[in-house]
């Protein structure tokens, strides 16, 4: 239905704005994207709701409420400097992992941005597990969800402690630490194999992966370089996402 918002205080306006707030997020169980490609994806997804939008929208699935709203409004909404010109609402993501294929789990992951960046590269390399400590940072972060370019939409992400890491070894999946320390096994010289599920390990920033699932681990892996000693999280998730795809093809 399309809906024509011109008050900065009209209900629909401060509702929405609410939603900035964690609590009202959690409790509606919805959170804003800003632009276009976010919004394409959600769509895509069946997760959006309702949009915001200086003008009439194509090829949005007609269960969508469409506000036409005022610039002012946009502005009044968005986040960003330069402001979009659609904001959308979307439901929350599935928070629950299946037990198809390989997982993530990320201890402690901070950086939203690195979140978003994992997000982006399980999807890329086809794991649609990703576990969440739940020290770490809200995937429904503003600066997670646009550095995600919208792959939370197609992922199952599980906020859990280390019980769930211990419930999934029992059930025979391989818990795979990155870690730097002498009983490490260099990546190179690491095999993954299709007939096993995998649970990737990624730490921290600056702590890295806390010893009680260190101590987890079926094998501890370290990716070799030169000239530093030690590799942004979000790039070790790709390289190691990318060596189990390519491994599991084989």
């Amino acid at each position: 239905m399309i809906k024509y918002v011109t008050s900065r205080k009209n209900k629909i306006v401060l509702d929405t704005i609410e939603l900035r707030q964690n609590k009202n997020s959690q409790k509606e169980k919805r959170f804003i994207i800003e632009g276009n490609h976010l919004l394409t994806m959600a769509n895509n997804c069946h997760n959006l709701v309702y949009v915001l939008t200086n003008q009439r929208l194509k090829n949005i699935d007609e269960n969508v409420d469409q506000y036409i709203v005022t610039n002012d409004i946009l502005k009044k909404i968005s986040i960003n400097k330069s402001v979009p010109n659609v904001i959308g609402v979307c439901n929350y993501v599935n928070d629950v992992i299946s037990d198809e294929g390989s997982a993530v789990y990320l201890d402690n992951v901070q950086d939203p941005g690195n979140l978003g960046t994992i997000f982006r590269s399980s999807l890329a390399f086809s794991v649609y597990n990703v576990m969440l400590s739940n020290d770490s940072v809200n995937k429904y972060n503003e600066k997670a969800i646009q550095a995600s370019q919208g792959s939370l939409f197609s992922l199952n992400i599980e906020s859990c402690n280390v019980d769930k890491l211990i419930d999934l070894k029992k059930q025979g999946y391989k818990v795979i630490v990155t870690v730097l320390s002498k009983d490490a096994i260099n990546l190179d010289n690491f095999k993954f194999t299709k007939n096993n599920k995998y649970i990737l390990v990624f730490g921290n920033e600056g702590q890295g992966v806390r010893k009680e699932i260190i101590d987890l681990a079926d094998s501890k892996i370290f990716i070799e370089m030169n000239n530093i000693d030690s590799l942004n999280v979000g790039v070790a998730s790709s390289i190691l996402l990318y060596r189990l795809s390519l491994d599991l093809k084989k």
